[in-house]
C-alpha cells in the first residue's frame, strides 16, 4: 500500500495537485480503534507525518469528516465534493503501478543526469530514485509510533540490539501465496541465499541474521537448519493467518508490530526478500534512504544466486 502511495505523490506532482491521503485505510480501522480513532485519522495523522499542511478535513469539512467510519451518506459526501468546484481536486484517483510511469517533471532538477537510462531492480533508474525518496517520504513515522515501536522493542525484542554484519531476512507469505501474488519461495532459498550474502561480503557481514515473517513455521526451518548462525526475531504472535492478509485479523495491532519489525530490518547490513512483496520492496527502498545504506547487498529471492546484486 505504501508502494503505490509513493505513486500516487508522482501523480499528484506531475499533476500540480496535493496529496491527500483518504481515511478508507485497513492500517486506520482496526483493533485497538482508539489508536487511530476508529478510522477517524488519515494514514499521515495516526502513524507518519503529514504529507502537507492539507487534509481531507480541510478538504470535506469537519462535518464530513466527523462522519467517516460511522454513517457517512454519499449524498453528504458529494455536497462537500460540490463545494470544492470541482475541478480543483480530483477525488478518489485510484492509482496502480502502470498508472503513472515516470518522474513529474517537478522532480527533474533533482535527477542525477548521469544515471539515466540504468536498469535497477528493472525500472528505469530515475524512476527507481524517484519512488525511493517519496516512499522515504511518506512512511516518516511520527513522534507518537516511533515512541509505540520502542515501547514495543522492549517487549518483543528482548536482545535490543542488532549487532552489525547482521543480515535481515524477510519471508512473505500468507495472502500473497494463497492467491498467487507471489511465486512461493521455499525456506531452503533463503536460507541459500543469506550463506550466499554472507560468503560474498565477509568483510561485511557475520553469520547473524534477523528474520521478520507472519509464517510461523518459515522462523522455525531458519533456526533449525542455520545451525552456525545467530537467528534473531520479535516474539510477536504469529499464525500465517491460514492464509489471508496479516493486517486481517487486528489491523491497526499488525500495523504497529509490522513498524517494529521493519525497523529492526533496517538496522541489518545485508537483506535478503522477495521484491514481489511490496513489504520487501518497503525494506529494500529505506534502507537506500533512511539509513544510507545503499551500497549494502541485498539479494531478491526471486532472482538466481548468480544475481544477488541485481537490485
Amino acid at each position: 500500500m505504501v508502494d503505490y502511495l509513493a505513486d500516487a505523490l508522482a501523480w499528484a506532482m506531475a499533476e500540480g495537485r496535493v496529496l491527500l491521503l483518504d481515511y478508507q485505510s485497513p492500517w486506520t480501522r482496526g483493533s485497538p480503534r482508539t489508536y487511530c480513532q476508529g478510522g477517524a485519522l488519515a494514514l499521515d495523522e495516526c502513524y507518519f507525518e503529514p504529507v502537507s499542511s492539507c487534509s481531507l478535513r480541510d478538504a470535506y469539512g469537519p462535518d464530513v469528516v466527523a462522519e467517516w467510519g460511522k454513517s457517512l451518506q454519499l449524498s453528504t459526501l458529494e455536497a462537500a465534493r460540490s463545494r470544492l468546484h470541482g475541478d480543483k481536486i480530483f477525488f478518489n484517483a485510484v492509482i496502480n503501478k502502470n498508472e503513472y510511469n515516470g518522474v513529474p517533471p517537478q522532480a527533474d532538477p533533482f535527477v542525477n543526469k548521469f544515471i539515466r537510462g540504468m536498469k535497477i531492480g528493472g525500472l528505469p533508474s530515475e524512476m527507481y530514485w524517484f519512488r525511493t525518496v517519496a516512499t522515504s517520504y511518506v512512511m516518516r513515522l511520527n513522534s507518537r509510533t516511533l515512541q509505540v515501536v520502542n515501547i514495543l522493542k522492549q517487549r518483543f525484542f528482548k536482545d535490543l540490539v542488532i549487532s552489525s554484519g547482521t543480515v535481515s531476512i524477510h519471508i512473505r507469505r500468507g495472502d500473497k501465496i494463497r492467491i498467487g501474488e507471489m511465486k512461493f519461495v521455499p525456506d531452503s532459498t533463503y536460507q541459500s541465499y543469506a550463506q550466499a550474502l554472507h560468503t560474498s561480503n565477509l568483510d561485511v557481514l557475520n553469520q547473524s541474521a534477523f528474520v521478520s515473517t507472519e509464517d510461523p513455521t518459515a522462523l522455525e526451518s531458519l533456526a533449525r537448519n542455520m545451525t552456525s548462525w545467530t537467528i534473531q526475531y520479535t516474539s510477536v504472535p504469529r499464525n500465517n493467518h491460514d492464509g489471508k492478509a496479516p493486517f486481517a485479523t487486528a489491523p491497526t495491532t499488525e500495523a504497529l508490530r509490522a513498524l517494529l519489525n521493519l525497523d529492526l530490518a533496517l538496522e541489518c547490513d545485508g537483506w535478503v526478500g522477495t521484491l514481489g512483496s511490496s513489504w520487501s520492496v518497503l525494506i529494500e527502498r529505506l534502507r537506500a534512504t533512511v539509513r544510507c545504506k545503499a551500497d549494502k547487498p541485498y539479494a531478491d529471492g526471486h532472482g538466481t544466486l548468480a544475481g544477488l546484486y541485481s537490485v
